[in-house]
């Protein structure tokens, strides 16, 4: 009798930065997570601040956000233990089809952290590679 096995995977929530479109948030709302779109002018701490308290992943295009978040000793303040962060990087029309790729691997990756100290989900996808911070 084969078994089959079932990759982990954990419902997301999800803060979709202003810079990024609406229908990539539409893409991961139909995968079944919770998506908030955050408005236009919203200062990035804010919105960093909001994702911790909601154990939320920040999608942005802005790679400003990787001074908020990372696991680097040296740059991670610890200030914000919840908050994860998607960058992706490169013509905003690639997002989506870049999502399309790799979302079964963002979905397994997240429910895989948080089975660890730090359930922080931290990428930065480039067009051609995918930087993730374990």
């Amino acid at each position: 009798m084969q078994s089959d096995s079932v990759a982990p995977r954990a419902s997301l929530t999800v803060l979709v930065d202003e810079n990024l479109s609406l229908r990539l948030a539409s893409f991961i709302g139909n995968r079944g997570h919770v998506v908030q779109i955050v408005e236009a002018g919203t200062y990035d701490s804010d919105i960093v601040a909001d994702a911790d308290v909601l154990g939320a992943i920040v999608v942005t295009s802005d790679r400003d956000f990787l001074r908020w978040l990372t696991r680097n000793p040296a740059r991670d303040s610890g200030k914000y233990p919840r908050a994860g962060l998607i960058v992706v990087s490169g013509d905003e029309s690639m997002a989506l089809p870049r999502f399309e790729q790799l979302i079964d691997l963002i979905e397994f990756l997240y429910a895989t952290l948080q089975t660890t100290t730090d359930p922080r989900l931290i990428m930065h996808v480039r067009e051609r590679t995918i930087w993730i911070d374990l």
